[in-house]
Parts: C-alpha cells; sequence; structure tokens
C-alpha cells in the first residue's frame, strides 16, 4: 500500500472516530438538554393549570374542569393530563376510554409544594416523563402532567441526522484535500525512493529531488551528501577487497606450504621415534630368532646321526610349531614398526581410541621391559571418536617414549587410563610417569617447536603432538611435579556415545 492511501486512510480513520464520539456526546447532551426543556416546559404546563383551575375546583364543575384539561392535550409533546382532588382521588383525566390501573402508584403525590418528576411506563404508551405539581399547596388537589419522551428521541434523532449529513460532507471535503496534499508530499518522496534504489543497486548518480526548501528538499540534500560519501567508501571498499583476495590467495598458498611442512615434520618425527625404539625392536626380534636358530641346528645335529625315528618326528613337529609362533612373532613386530613408519595421506574415520593404545604398547613394551618400568593399564570401554589412526599412534608413541626416558630411578611406574568425561561425550587418556618431572618455568613451553632440554633431542615431538591434538579438536594438557612425574591428558571429542568398544 502506498502512502498516499495510507495518509488518505489514516486521516478518515481519524475523523470517522471523532465524528462517532462526537455523536455519542453531542446526542447525549442534546437528550439531557431536552430532556431539561421538556421537564421545564412539563411543570409550567402543570403550574399554569394549577393556578388556572383553583375556581373550577372550587365550584366542583366537572364539564368545565374536563373541557378546560382537553385544551391543553393539544399542546405538542404533552401526552396526557389528570387532576386529583385532596383525597387523591381523580376528578378529570384526558385518557381514553379509561384511567389507567396502577397509574397513580408509578408517581404517588407529595406533601406540600414538592413537584415530583419521574420517569414511568403507561400502558399502551410510549415512556413518559410525569411531574406532578400541587395545587395550593395540595389543598386542593394536584395535577399531573405527562410528557412524550418519545419526542425527545424523535427531536434528538432528527438532530442527528442533520449533523450527520454536515460531518459527512466535511469529511469528503477533507479526504480531497488530504489527498492533493499528501500526493504534493509523495511525489518528491517517491523519487527520493527511486534514488535511494539505485544508489542500493550501485548507481551512483546525481538524480536527486533537490528543489523545495520544506523538510523534503532538505532531506533530499542530505541523501545526495550521503551519496558521495557512500560512492567514495564503495571506492575504498572495492580496492580494499581486491587487496584482501590477493592476500587470501596468499594465506592459502602459505597454508598448503605450513600442511606441506606439518607433515614432514611428523614424518621427521616418526624417523626420530623408529631411531629410539630400532635398540628395542632389535633384542626383542633376536630373542625368538636365537630360539628358532637353536632349534634348526638341534634338528640338523638329529637328521644327520641317521633315519629319524617316530618319536624324535614328534619332537620336530613340536620345534617346528614353536619357530612357527616365534616367526610370527617377528613378523608382528616388523609389520607394527611397518606400519607406523609407512607415509600414508591423512584420513579421518571411526577409531578405536583403547586399539590404538594396544598397538603402541606393542612396539613400546619392550622398551619399557628393557627399563625394567611397570606398566599398568586401564582402559575403559569409551565411544569411538573420529580420528586419523596413525597421526594419534604417533601422539601415544611420543608422550610414552617420553615418559619411560624421564624414569631414571628406583620407582618406575608407566600407567595409561582411557575413560569417557561429560556423559562419554568426551573420550580422555592419561598417561602418567613417576619420572623427574618438568621444572614450572619450562611448562609454557613445552609445545613451542625446537625447545628441548634433551642433548639430542630435536625439539618436535611435542609440539606435533599439540598440532595433531587441536588439528583433531581436542585438547591437550600436563601436569608434572619435579621429583614425582608427569601426568598428560589427552581429550577428543566422541562420535557416538552410544558405541562403546569393549577393553
Amino acid at each position: 500500500m502506498s502512502l498516499r492511501y495510507k495518509i488518505t486512510g489514516l486521516v478518515f480513520l481519524s475523523l470517522l472516530i471523532f465524528g462517532l464520539l462526537s455523536a455519542f456526546i453531542g446526542q447525549l447532551k442534546m437528550a439531557q438538554a431536552l430532556r431539561k426543556e421538556f421537564i421545564s416546559k412539563g411543570e409550567s404546563i402543570a403550574q399554569g393549570f394549577a393556578k388556572s383551575s383553583v375556581e373550577l375546583l372550587i365550584d366542583q364543575d366537572a364539564a368545565s374542569i374536563q373541557s378546560f384539561l382537553d385544551g391543553y392535550i393539544e399542546i405538542e409533546g404533552v401526552a396526557y393530563v389528570y387532576i386529583l382532588d385532596r383525597y387523591r382521588k381523580v376528578i378529570a383525566h384526558t385518557f381514553v376510554p379509561v384511567f389507567p390501573q396502577g397509574l397513580l402508584e408509578k408517581n404517588p403525590v407529595g406533601e406540600g409544594l414538592d413537584i415530583s418528576v419521574r420517569d414511568i411506563q403507561v400502558d399502551g404508551m410510549a415512556d413518559v416523563i410525569d411531574i406532578g405539581v400541587p395545587i395550593l399547596m395540595g389543598s386542593m388537589g394536584w395535577v399531573h402532567v405527562g410528557m412524550d419522551r418519545g419526542q425527545i428521541n424523535r427531536e434528538v434523532r432528527g438532530l442527528v441526522k442533520s449533523l450527520w449529513i454536515v460531518y459527512g460532507m466535511g469529511i469528503i471535503l477533507t479526504l480531497v484535500i488530504a489527498s492533493l496534499l499528501s500526493s504534493q508530499i509523495i511525489r518528491p518522496l517517491r523519487l527520493l525512493t527511486d534514488s535511494t534504489a539505485r544508489i542500493a543497486s550501485g548507481q551512483f548518480d546525481d538524480k536527486f529531488p533537490l528543489s523545495g526548501g520544506d523538510e523534503v528538499g532538505v532531506l533530499a540534500r542530505s541523501f545526495r551528501n550521503m551519496s558521495e560519501k557512500l560512492w567514495i567508501s564503495n571506492e575504498e571498499v572495492r580496492a580494499k577487497t581486491l587487496e584482501l583476495e590477493r592476500q587470501n590467495r596468499e594465506l592459502v598458498a602459505m597454508t598448503e606450504e605450513l600442511k606441506k611442512t606439518q607433515n614432514h615434520l611428523i614424518q621427521s618425527e616418526k624417523f626420530a621415534s623408529m631411531g629410539q625404539l630400532a635398540a628395542s625392536v632389535a633384542h626383542e626380534i633376536n630373542n625368538p630368532l636365537a630360539g628358532i636358530l637353536t632349534f634348526i641346528k638341534l634338528m640338523i645335529r638329529k637328521m644327520d646321526t641317521g633315519q629319524p625315528v617316530k618319536d624324535d618326528i614328534k619332537g620336530y613337529l613340536r620345534n617346528l610349531r614353536i619357530m612357527e609362533t616365534e616367526t610370527q612373532r617377528c613378523s608382528n613386530i616388523v609389520k607394527n614398526l611397518l606400519d607406523f613408519a609407512r607415509v600414508t595421506e591423512s584420513k579421518m574415520e571411526r577409531v578405536n581410541i583403547n586399539e590404538i593404545i594396544r598397538n603402541t604398547m606393542t612396539l613400546t613394551g619392550h622398551r619399557a621391559e628393557m627399563s625394567d618400568i611397570q606398566v599398568v593399564q586401564n582402559l575403559s570401554s569409551l565411544p569411538a571418536v573420529m580420528a586419523d589412526a596413525g597421526q594419534l599412534k604417533q601422539v601415544f608413541l611420543n608422550v610414552i617414549l617420553n615418559a619411560i626416558e624421564a624414569m631414571q630411578g628406583e620407582r618406575k611406574i608407566l600407567t595409561i587410563r582411557s575413560m569417557g568425561v561429560d556423559d562419554h561425550d568426551t573420550v580422555a587418556v592419561e598417561i602418567e610417569d613417576t619420572g623427574s618431572g618438568i621444572p614450572q618455568e619450562n611448562l609454557p613451553y613445552i609445545f613451542d617447536p625446537f625447545f628441548t632440554t634433551k642433548r639430542k633431542g630435536t625439539g618436535l615431538g611435542l609440539s606435533v603432538v599439540y598440532g595433531i591434538i587441536n588439528k583433531h579438536n581436542g585438547r591437550i594438557q600436563v601436569d608434572s611435579k619435579p621429583g614425582e612425574g608427569t601426568t598428560v591428558r589427552i581429550e577428543l571429542p566422541a562420535v557416538d556415545a552410544a558405541n562403546g568398544d569393549s577393553r
């Protein structure tokens, strides 16, 4: 709906409400004024009759009284007239054919000079105003005049009708004037609206309705000034946008380079960890190989002595099964080491944290055993997490190797715990050692690249760990007290708390 119709409609609604209120109040006031006028008229008629009828009442001339009474009924607005004697009996009335029953009780006469005025209903008539006036202070009786209230209503309706005719003509004239004035106001506003729409679409031109010194003209000039400033700002924004796009391309290129660098660091850290595992893995493989070699020599020696008997064949089969088991053990150790060292694409999938911890302990368990470290695993049933299994294995391997290296005293206990927190919405892993601990002044820097207190350390282990955990939307926290040990807590968001794994 256009502004013109809104203004015209608002004016019409305002005038209509004003007219309804005026008509209601006017009708009420006119009804009150006419009522007073009718009461005053009725009192005058009754008092005039009371003064004029004294001689007739003294003479007890009923015919003259009735004839005199009938003359008053012709007066406009008079519904009836009746006279009571001093004993309150009706001696004359204008009712045809009989006096209404019960009328005297509706406005009983008073005493002395009191004039009674009451609104009553008379059978066969409209509502009336009954006015009672004493004759000679009531000594000669009373005269009652009934004024027709319907006459008041008819006159009020006539006046209200005339008022509405005049008011309707005024509304029509006002609406025509309001429509003309609104069109004079709306036309420049429409031009101004079209100009602002062009500005919104990026068309900065000079087509503004600048004529006039009224408020619309001032508004148009303000919009023109704003348009000029917007054009300048738009050009500046465009230049900044081009600059931001260029910087964004550079940032994308730098991000790709950082990803490559991070992957290189992760792989480098893998090789460093493999170097630390080499001695323990070699020792772990050497033991089954030595047993296999012993069984082979024993079998060769028995074969050289002659044809093997049945008991020898059973011994050979037993030895071959032991050799098969030990060979499979060596194969598993080498396989885990190769899986850890293999360069693979990052792949996020649902993984079992406890399974990754167990695989990691397969690589580090012999290293802990060689260092006389007691390993305690307390792995709870957990929901799955969305993660790269290889990268999480790198995280646990780095933290566990650091814990093994930190324990040089007599009490060597490595505790690994997994648990669900926040109603199993989060999976937490704690790796606790009883080593030498980390000095408090070094704790803020342990995740910084190249920060290390080891003579042969690279300073990248925990930095890579922090980057991997952050990439997985997780958190890592380190609590340590010198001389008591260190606890590393890793938290990762769970994929589905309803799917737990078995320990």
